[in-house]
């Protein structure tokens, strides 16, 4: 069976990053790129919930051919757990912010605390993520091939 983990784990942070770019972009110009950023956000937060329930299929590929130490999984699964629960009040709060008729300064802070929460949470679970693979070896196939001379 092939394992969605590692194409799906990609797409949170690539989303996540350009939606942070263009409220830092729509802020500098005084520009309203809203429609996009929502458009955006909640692909982020699909993804998210993507990545995450792939997560527990990735987890069973881990020890392919090297041991991986169950701690180094369970941390980067609990921030996997925290951004899932981080990313959907992120996506509610931009809908406040956006859409709020009073306290919309107080909905825009809030969901500005939210987004650079869940952004940080996805570089820390993604760069766990890359070192179980990269320097733990999960999920890698140290394949033997047989050579005749």
């Amino acid at each position: 069976m092939y394992n969605l983990h590692p194409p799906l784990a990609a797409f949170p942070f690539a989303l996540f990053t350009v939606v942070v770019l263009l409220e830092v972009i729509g802020t500098i110009r005084k520009s309203d790129l809203s429609h996009t950023i929502e458009i955006l956000l909640t692909l982020a937060v699909i993804s998210v919930v993507a990545a995450f329930f792939s997560g527990y299929q990735g987890s069973e590929f881990a020890q392919a051919t090297f041991v991986v130490a169950e701690g180094e999984i369970d941390r980067h699964h609990l921030l996997g757990k925290w951004l899932l629960f981080v990313s959907i009040p992120t996506l509610a709060l931009f809908h406040c912010a956006k859409h709020a008729q009073h306290g919309k300064r107080v909905f825009k802070l809030i969901y500005a605390v939210t987004l650079a929460i869940s952004f940080a949470l996805v570089l820390r679970a993604g760069y766990l993520g890359a070192e179980l693979v990269f320097r733990h070896g999960a999920g890698v196939n140290a394949a033997v091939e047989n050579i005749k001379k």
